[in-house]
């Protein structure tokens, strides 16, 4: 029989393995992509976002007070940083002389904001939507916001405007791009000349002092540049401000830009005041050069040895490899006021690389000609000396259907997500009366 000792001693002292204490599981470190996609998916990175980009649409609209609309998109959100004037942060209380008011804060710009909030949205549905269709909405809508993002970021990035501005009777074969400007010299000593030799510089360029290119038949250099002006005749009291050309007659002063809240929305009337220079230093003159001028006047001549050129300042031209001929202009307005009811054009379309010759069209308001990539809008209609003068509004945008197919499939996804809601409210009402 055994002792209480020894009972006691085989009962107290189990088996050493019963009391060796569990290894405990090795937490395994998490990748770095994950995390990435963590803090990329975050609500709180998409509330600061959204405030950021609330902030960039408010700074932006008070921007235009002095800028224009289109200064404007492509400098705070068609661009990817933003300088800020601190002018435009004070409210413009700040007086436009002050020495701060040349002062600019960098802020992220509206294609940064927008591609930020694009990697948001898609990480958020890798690492946490899952498809259901209780979802199937919300899915459907956030891709319908995704495109709307894409057609403006390739609407930024392609899509070309401009206008045909056409006389009755006249053949044109270019766009004008009212926004842009150029300064172009052209070599018209042959008046039986086929092609148009024509040289251009834009706008860095004319902010430069001097000009010298190889095919420039002479130099220019630029004495004022003035991004929007105004035109008067000179009085006799009044000294001439250049020695040659049109501009001679006339006197041109600086102006404001036109900003986005003018309620006529007029264009900026740039001006520029250049010497034109031969090669070898000897002065051709002073010259003034505007869109006003241009149009009124037209372009400046300036004699080189036996060559005769023209020089002017005029919208930013691109060509086409066809021709649009204004046949006829009709406008029509309201009884008793000047407020437009229709324009119309009778035009006629010559392209014979691709077969069509003498092929007439009529343009309308809202029934607009499409040809080779581009869309021919009616526009606006005048009258210059007489003549009737059709403005065409020339759109190459190839992703003109994504804002309309955006459209669509977020009212498809609004709609299917109330559907679901409403299906799944039904049901929890019918068994709750049941």
């Amino acid at each position: 029989m055994n002792s209480p000792d020894v009972l006691q001693s085989v009962t107290a002292t189990p088996p050493s393995h019963s009391m060796a204490p569990a290894a405990a599981p090795r937490s395994k470190p998490k990748r770095t992509l994950p995390l990435i996609l963590e803090f990329a998916a975050s609500l709180k990175v998409t509330v600061f976002l959204f405030a950021a980009s609330l902030f960039l649409v408010f700074i932006g609209t008070l921007a235009q007070v002095e800028t224009s609309i289109w200064d404007v998109v492509n400098e705070y959100f068609r661009t990817v940083l933003v300088w800020i004037p601190l002018r435009v942060l004070t409210w413009y209380t700040l007086p436009a002389t002050s020495p701060l008011s040349d002062v600019k804060i960098p802020y992220p710009g509206g294609w940064l904001l927008g591609g930020l909030m694009f990697t948001n949205l898609l990480a958020a549905h890798i690492v946490r939507f899952k498809f259901k269709w209780s979802r199937a909405g919300i899915i459907i809508l956030h891709a319908g916001i995704i495109l709307m993002m894409l057609g403006e970021f390739f609407t930024g990035m392609y899509a070309v405007e401009g206008m045909m501005s056409i006389e009755v009777g006249q053949t044109v074969a270019h766009v004008q791009d009212n926004r842009n400007l150029e300064l172009a010299v052209e070599d018209v000593t042959d008046p039986k000349r086929e092609k148009d030799d024509i040289v251009a510089m834009y706008l860095p360029a004319l902010l430069k002092k001097s000009i010298s290119q190889p095919d420039l038949p002479f130099d220019i250099d630029v004495k004022t540049f003035m991004k929007n002006s105004h035109i008067e005749t000179r009085t006799p009291r009044q000294e001439a401000q250049v020695t040659h050309g049109h501009g001679a007659q006339l006197i041109v002063e600086p102006r404001p830009e036109v900003s986005g809240t003018d309620p006529n929305q007029k264009i900026d009337d740039p001006a520029v005041i250049v010497e034109l220079k031969t090669k070898d230093g000897k002065s051709l003159g002073t010259y003034t050069l505007s869109f006003i001028i241009g149009l009124i006047y037209g372009p400046d001549e300036v004699k080189v040895g036996d060559k005769t050129y023209e020089i002017s300042l005029r919208p930013k031209r691109s060509y086409r490899d066809f021709t649009v001929r204004l046949d006829k202009a009709d406008e029509r307005k309201h009884p008793n006021t000047t407020m437009a009811k229709d324009y119309s054009s009778y035009i006629t379309l010559n392209d014979p690389d691709n077969g069509v010759i003498n092929r007439e069209h009529h343009i309308w308001m809202n029934n607009p000609l499409r040809y080779r990539g581009e869309t021919f809008f009616q526009a606006n209609m005048g009258n210059h000396d007489g003549k009737m003068v059709t403005g065409l509004q020339v759109v190459r945008n190839r992703a003109w259907m994504l804002p309309y197919l955006s459209c669509i499939v977020v009212a498809l996804g609004m709609l299917l997500h109330f559907g679901n809601n409403l299906k799944s409210f039904l049901s929890k009402q019918a068994r709750a009366s049941s």
